[in-house]
C-alpha cells in the first residue's frame, strides 16, 4: 500500500510513500514520526535545494539515490537496506539515526549521525561519523576505500569486518571503541592496506581467544585488551 500526497512528498502516520522507478528532484521529502519515505529502484537524482527531513524513516533498499549540490538531510531515520545511497556535493548530511544492513553508503561528503547508528551488514564506501553510539553486528560489514569515524561509544559484538582499498576506521579522541568478542577484521586484498586510527579508547572486552585484526594499526590514544587482540602492524 503506497500513500502519499504530491508537494511535498509526505507520508502520513505509519504509512509509507515507495518510488521504484528513479527521478529526480530539487524539492522537499518528509515522513513524520512512524512513516517512511522509501525509494527502492531506479536512479534518484537529488540535487541542490533537495530536503529530506521529518522524524521518520528515509529509506533505500534498490536502485541508487544520489545526492548532490546543496542539499539538506536532517530527518529522524535514515535506513540502507539494499542499492546505494551516496551524499556528494555540499550540503547538509546531520540525521538523528542511520541503520545499515544492505547495500551501499558512499559518497565524499560527510554524514554526521547524532544518536544512534546501527550497522549489521552492507558497504560504507563514503566517509560517516558516528557521534553517539554505534552498535557493529548481525553480518559481514564492508568499508571500502570509505572512512568511518567513532566519535562515541561503539561496540562490535559479532561478525566479521572487512576492509580495503585504503578504509580508515578512526577512533576520535574522547571516543571508546569496544570489542565484546573473539573478532575477526578481514583485509579484502584489495588496493592499499587498511587502517584503525584510534586517538581515544580502543579495548577488547570480552572473549577468551584472540580478536584478530588484519589492519595496519597508528595509535596515538590507548589500546587495552582484556585477552589477546592482533593487529598487523603498528605505526
Amino acid at each position: 500500500l503506497t500513500l502519499c500526497s504530491t508537494t511535498p512528498a509526505a507520508c502520513s502516520r505509519n504509512r509509507e510513500c515507495s518510488f521504484s522507478e528513479g527521478g529526480s528532484s530539487t524539492g522537499n521529502f518528509s515522513a513524520v514520526s512512524g512513516a517512511t519515505v522509501a525509494l527502492n529502484g531506479g536512479i534518484h537524482n537529488l540535487v541542490t535545494g533537495t530536503s529530506i527531513s521529518g522524524a521518520g524513516n528515509f529509506e533505500v533498499d534498490a536502485g541508487t539515490v544520489n545526492l548532490s549540490g546543496t542539499y539538506a538531510v536532517t530527518n529522524g531515520l535514515v535506513t540502507i537496506t539494499g542499492g546505494t545511497l551516496n551524499f556528494n556535493g555540499t550540503g547538509l548530511a546531520a540525521v538523528t539515526n542511520l541503520s545499515l544492513s544492505g547495500g551501499t553508503l558512499g559518497g565524499s561528503n560527510l554524514v554526521s549521525v547524532s544518536a544512534a547508528m546501527t550497522w549489521s551488514g552492507g558497504t560504507i564506501s563514503g566517509v560517516c561519523a558516528a557521534n553517539g553510539t554505534l552498535s557493529m553486528d548481525g553480518g559481514t560489514m564492508t568499508i571500502s576505500g570509505g572512512k568511518l569515524i567513532n566519535a562515541g561509544q561503539a561496540t562490535w559484538s559479532a561478525d566479521v569486518l572487512q576492509m580495503g582499498s585504503g578504509a580508515v576506521l578512526s577512533n576520535a579522541p574522547s571516543a571508546t571503541f569496544n570489542v565484546a568478542f573473539d573478532a575477526l577484521g578481514q583485509y579484502n586484498g584489495i588496493g592499499t592496506l587498511p587502517l584503525i586510527a584510534n586517538a581515544g579508547l580502543f579495548r577488547k572486552t570480552a572473549g577468551t581467544g584472540t580478536a584478530a585484526l588484519d589492519f595496519v594499526l597508528n595509535n596515538t590514544g590507548s589500546v587495552q585488551s582484556i585477552g589477546r587482540a592482533s593487529c598487523r602492524e603498528r605505526v
